[in-house]
C-alpha cells in the first residue's frame, strides 16, 4: 500500500501550478514537522535549507523517535524536488511547560511570500503531552490552546497574508480552536482549515459564532481505525482515509494510503472503531465537567508517583513500578476504573486479533 512518500516520490517533478497545492502536500509537511528545527534558523529557510542545516547540526533534538527514518526520508525527498524545495520554514517553536500541562508545537511553512501555512504538531510520546489531550474534556483555554491562538494570530496579522491552518491529532484540534478564536477580519484570511484525525472539543466551541464562519472551511481527514478523531464528537465532516496496520498506527499520517492523485478513501469508519469511541466518549459524558479535572490529575499523579514519564516507560516497567500502581487500584474513584476497564478489555481484545492473525499466517504457510 503506498503512503505519503510514494506520493511525494510521484509529484516531486511537477510543480504547483501545474498541479495545484493539495490535502496530501499539506499531509507531508504536518510529517516534516515531527522533526526539531528549533534553533536551526532565525530567518525564513527554504526546506533545501533546512534539511542542510539539520545535518550539520550534532545537537539537533528529534522530538520523537518513532517513524523518525521516514521522516528524515520524506524531508531528504522533498528538499530536493522541484515541487517543495523551494517552501520556506519559518519560527519553529517547542515549548513544554509541566506546570502548565502544555506540550506546544508550532511551525509555519511558506508557499511564496503572502501565502502561509500554521502547522500544530499533535501528542509527543511524553505522559505529559497525553495528560494536555484530556484538558480538551473538561475546558476549552487550555494554555496549549491559548498559544495555538497567539502563535497563528502573530503569522495572519501581517498585511495581505492569507492560508491555510492545520494539524495533526491534538494539532488538528489547536487549529480548529486557532481559526474559530480569531476576530472576524483574520478569519476572512484563513482559506482552509485542515485536520488530520483530530479530536473535537467538549465545551461549547462549535455554537460560536467564530466557528460557524469557519466551518465550511474544514476539511478533516480520519482513518478507517479513527478513535481520536471520534473523540468529543467533532461536529464537522470528515472524509475517510484508507489505511494500515492497528488503530494506533493508523493514527500514524505515515500509514495513510496515498496515490498519485491524492488520498485513497475508504466508505466508513471499521464497527471496532466506532464501538471503542462511543464507549469512550459515553464514559467522558457520564463524568460531570467539573469533575473531569480531578479523575485526569487522579490518573496520571499515579503514573507520575511511580516515575512513568513517557509511553516507552509501560514497555519497561519492573515490578516495582507494577506493585506501584496495583496497590492504588482498590482506591481509584469509580469513573476512574471504569475508563482503565475500557482500556484494558480493548487492548485485551486487539492482542486476541493479533494473536489470531499470526496463528492463520502460520498455517498458511
Amino acid at each position: 500500500m503506498q503512503n505519503v512518500l510514494s506520493y511525494v516520490k510521484l509529484r516531486r517533478d511537477i510543480p504547483f501550478k501545474y498541479a495545484p497545492f493539495n490535502e496530501v502536500d499539506a499531509l507531508a509537511l504536518a510529517a516534516v514537522a515531527h522533526l526539531d528545527f528549533t534553533g536551526l534558523f532565525k530567518e525564513k529557510a527554504s526546506l533545501e535549507e533546512a534539511i542542510q542545516l539539520y545535518k550539520e547540526n550534532e545537537k539537533v533534538r528529534n522530538l520523537d523517535e518513532h517513524h523518525k527514518a521516514e521522516y528524515m526520508e520524506l524531508l531528504t525527498l522533498m528538499a530536493g524536488s522541484p515541487r517543495y524545495k523551494k517552501i520556506k520554514m519559518y519560527n519553529p517553536v517547542v515549548d513544554i511547560n509541566k506546570e502548565e500541562t502544555k506540550t506546544f508545537y508550532g511551525l509555519t511553512y511558506y508557499l511564496s511570500g503572502h501565502r502561509a501555512i500554521v502547522m500544530f504538531r499533535g501528542t509527543d510520546s511524553s505522559l505529559l503531552s497525553w495528560k494536555e489531550n484530556f484538558t480538551f474534556a473538561y475546558k476549552n483555554d487550555a494554555e496549549g490552546m491559548i498559544e495555538a491562538l497567539k502563535y497563528a494570530g502573530e503569522v495572519f496579522k501581517k498585511p495581505f497574508m492569507k492560508g491555510i491552518i492545520m494539524g495533526h491529532s491534538k494539532g488538528g484540534g489547536l487549529a480548529v480552536f486557532a481559526s474559530a478564536s480569531f476576530e472576524a477580519k483574520l478569519r476572512k484570511k484563513i482559506k482552509k482549515v485542515l485536520v488530520f484525525d483530530g479530536p473535537g472539543f467538549a465545551g461549547d466551541l462549535a455554537e460560536t459564532e467564530g466557528y460557524r464562519d469557519i466551518e465550511d472551511r474544514i476539511e478533516a481527514f480520519v482513518p478507517v481505525e479513527c478513535v481520536v478523531g471520534n473523540m468529543f464528537r467533532p461536529s464537522y465532516k470528515r472524509k475517510i482515509v484508507a489505511a494500515f496496520g492497528d488503530q494506533l498506527e493508523q493514527h500514524e499520517v505515515i500509514n495513510w494510503s496515498c496515490s498519485a492523485r491524492g488520498f485513497e478513501l475508504a466508505g466508513d469508519t471499521s464497527e471496532s472503531s466506532k464501538e471503542l469511541s462511543e464507549r469512550i466518549n459515553l464514559w467522558i459524558e457520564s463524568v460531570p465537567v467539573e469533575k473531569r479535572e480531578g479523575v485526569i490529575n487522579e490518573l496520571f499523579n499515579i503514573f507520575s508517583d511511580n516515575n512513568i514519564e513517557y509511553v516507552s516507560d509501560f514497555e519497561r516497567m519492573d515490578i516495582t513500578k507494577f506493585v506501584g500502581i496495583a496497590v492504588r487500584l482498590p482506591g481509584l474513584s469509580k469513573p476512574l476504573k471504569e475508563l482503565l476497564g475500557i482500556i484494558l478489555e480493548h487492548r485485551k481484545r486487539l492482542k486476541n486479533i493479533e494473536k489470531d492473525l499470526r496463528t492463520k499466517k502460520k498455517e498458511k504457510n
